[in-house]
């Protein structure tokens, strides 16, 4: 019943005009269920001194300001959840939370009561706890005189706080709860929270929502251990590079009242706030030419292995410069992100996350140490993001926002691909929740989280995969559909090459009047939805070569070239250049294992996009001593059109089955349809 009114007040916050037939349609649930929903929503609204929903004889929702502000107040405090039947690991967690910040004695009655369960059910439970920190040099221990307390380094009893308390952050009812058990003080969390507000003011920064949410939490359970504690931190290295900086003076400042803190104590607090995400950052923040450098090789490397020349290259730099940064406080503190998203990105983005795993070595060399898994797929977020991009600036028909609580990489890659779904709105950017409502007024807002808003809202998941994709397209277009000033936009738009300029306006009210009139006709009205899928290559037999015999990596690329020749596809000189970059720099041209990807650049001779592909019975010596299994050689039209294509070779090459069905294969035209089949099942799940 609970996720029944999440869902309910979700949709009530969606738009301004709403029935109860269109609740039944997006809910799948029948009148009387709605009916009795929008009751339970009432009496908290009641509870929480809203005013309430009202239901019209023409069964038209009305939703007052006051009522969409309770709306949303009470989905983003969680307060209806039920928090006391907690699962055994967020049991354990409150635990390990509490143990590490309260030096008090707490018995075994202590935390069953801290947790609501019997003692039998905490005995339970510290054994997951156990197993839980058994490989991370942190013991439970419990004594007749202190009960149970926590052994270990401070180095690694203040990281343990920082990863349990981000992992608890990922459920909505994380502060309610801490709240709750009476861990956090509220004041004190909002005192830090407006010391973090200024410090963006006075270093022209912007945290992301999320981090605003969980820093001043963070920051309170760390000074409440060092208070409590006062135990010292050892850092495992002296070179974290902030000292002498702006912004580590203007965040040392935020702890000058702090009593009982030791110089490595706000230190450790400074590199806390430095560790943690942020949308925007002056330019100027902690210039490192060694850190530009790195990103500058990443970049390089990446358009190699994607044959591709990325568009608004700085604005790339800069976003990965606000992820890497903090990213680099964060391995040296040896603190894990928490990325819910990892496995799904993986998921639906395999290729682009082993090409930047691939890639990654540029920016390691600058930290000193390797990117854990989770930072990588953040950078491949962005990477992906700008894939997506285009140089091309279609018109468009209406205006839209996206709204993301999460750092850069997450919000870049959500507002590319919906940018890539609806070539037929124009995208403003993607903004956090604080400073949307600063911004024009919009047609759409596409958020993650339930906005006070009177625009309409389409509430979407950060990563969305193909069904979610298709069900948001549907909702879209069935929005515009009902709203008869949309409709005629979308009607003048397709007309107004053959309208007056100044007649246009006077046209677009009729237009409207009309639909108002429900006379329409809109079977030749239809506008042409623009192709919305990234091409990709056709496969054919022709494509494709098996070679019996043993030859050189020469005796190979020219083969493939005097066939991408023979198909009118490049000049003689193409064939040259491709012949003198791969000599010289066939380790960087690598599109799987033991598969090398010999090309040039699309002014060098190409007339028209290409493959060839040549699969070697006899693995073939190349330049850099490698040995092919497999030759993909390209001749790109331009920087985008073959990454799609690329990007699914990639994937193929990377998978054991499907690797091995094509090198098993025994004819050319069982290859090709093979790579075709791959190809069509990547199209059909963009």
């Amino acid at each position: 019943m609970e996720q029944m009114m999440k869902n309910t007040m979700q949709q009530l916050l969606s738009s301004s005009t709403l029935f109860l037939s269109d609740l039944e349609d997006q809910l799948n649930s029948s009148k009387g269920q709605i009916e009795k929903i929008i009751q339970l929503i009432n009496k908290e609204l009641k509870q929480h001194n809203f005013h309430l929903l009202a239901i019209q004889p023409e069964e038209q929702i009305v939703i007052p300001t006051n009522t969409r502000k309770g709306l949303c107040e009470i989905l983003r405090d969680a307060t209806y959840f039920s928090i006391d039947d907690l699962t055994p690991e967020l049991r354990v967690q409150l635990m390990l939370i509490t143990l590490l910040v309260e030096k008090e004695s707490l018995s075994l009655q202590d935390l069953a009561e801290r947790t609501e369960v019997s003692k039998n059910t905490v005995l339970l439970d510290m054994k997951l706890m156990k197993r839980k920190l058994e490989d991370k040099s942190i013991e439970v221990n419990y004594s007749r005189k202190h009960g149970y307390f926590i052994s270990g380094s401070e180095y690694q009893l203040r990281n343990l706080l920082v990863t349990e308390l981000k992992q608890l952050f990922q459920y909505e009812f994380a502060k309610t709860l801490l709240k709750k058990k009476q861990l956090i003080e509220p004041n004190e969390v909002f005192l830090l929270r407006q010391r973090l507000l200024r410090a963006e003011q006075r270093l022209e920064i912007s945290f992301s929502d999320e981090q605003l949410e969980v820093l001043p939490v963070t920051l309170h359970l760390l000074i409440k251990r060092m208070q409590a504690f006062q135990q010292e931190w050892v850092p495992e290295t002296e070179d974290y590079g902030v000292f002498h900086t702006d912004e580590y003076e203007a965040f040392q400042q935020m702890f000058w009242d702090q009593s009982g803190l030791t110089e490595k104590d706000r230190l450790y607090l400074t590199l806390q706030v430095l560790s943690s995400n942020m949308l925007e950052a002056a330019i100027h923040l902690s210039h490192s030419e060694a850190l530009k450098t790195s990103i500058d090789r990443f970049i390089d490397q990446i358009e190699l292995n994607l044959v591709t020349s990325l568009v608004r290259k700085e604005e790339l730099k800069e976003k990965l410069w606000l992820h890497i940064k903090p990213a680099v406080y964060r391995v040296k503190l040896g603190l894990h992100v928490q990325n819910p998203l990892t496995q799904i990105f993986q998921e639906e983005h395999a290729s682009i996350c082993s090409i930047v795993n691939g890639a990654a070595g540029a920016l390691e060399d600058y930290i000193g140490k390797s990117l854990p898994e989770e930072e990588k797929v953040y950078i491949a977020m962005l990477v992906q993001a700008w894939i997506y991009q285009t140089n091309e600036q279609g018109e468009k028909i209406f205006k839209a926002m996206v709204v993301c609580r999460n750092g850069t990489s997450v919000s870049k890659l959500l507002l590319e691909t919906l940018k890539l779904m609806f070539p037929h709105i124009e995208f403003l950017g993607a903004f956090s929740e604080r400073t949307f409502n600063q911004k024009e007024k919009v047609d759409f807002i596409f958020t993650t989280i339930p906005l006070h808003t009177s625009q309409k809202t389409f509430i979407v998941n950060p990563i969305l995969d193909q069904k979610e994709r298709a069900h948001l397209r549907k909702n879209v277009r069935k929005y515009i559909e009902r709203d008869n000033e949309k409709k005629a936009r979308e009607l003048l738009h397709s007309l107004k090459d053959h309208i007056e300029m100044e007649k246009q306006d006077v046209i677009h009210e009729k237009i409207v009047d009309f639909f108002d009139r429900s006379y329409s006709d809109n079977k030749n009205n239809q506008k042409t939805e623009e192709k919305e899928r990234q091409p990709f290559f056709t496969f054919e037999k022709q494509h494709i070569h098996i070679i019996e015999e043993r030859v050189t990596w020469k005796e190979a690329v020219c083969y493939s070239l005097n066939h991408m020749k023979e198909r009118q596809a490049i000049e003689s000189r193409y064939m040259d250049r491709v012949l003198e970059l791969f000599s010289e720099e066939s380790d960087r041209m690598m599109l799987g294992p033991h598969v090398y990807l010999p090309h040039a650049k699309p002014s060098d001779g190409v007339r028209k996009e290409d493959f060839d592909i040549l699969v070697f019975r006899y693995p073939v010596e190349m330049p850099d001593g490698g040995m092919a299994k497999a030759l993909v050689t390209l001749s790109p039209i331009d920087f985008q059109h073959h990454v799609p294509t690329l990007l699914s070779l990639n994937e193929l090459f990377m998978d054991d089955t499907k690797s091995q069905r094509f090198y098993e294969a025994k004819h050319a035209l069982e290859i090709a349809e093979t790579l075709q089949q791959h190809v069509e099942e990547d199209h059909h799940a963009i």
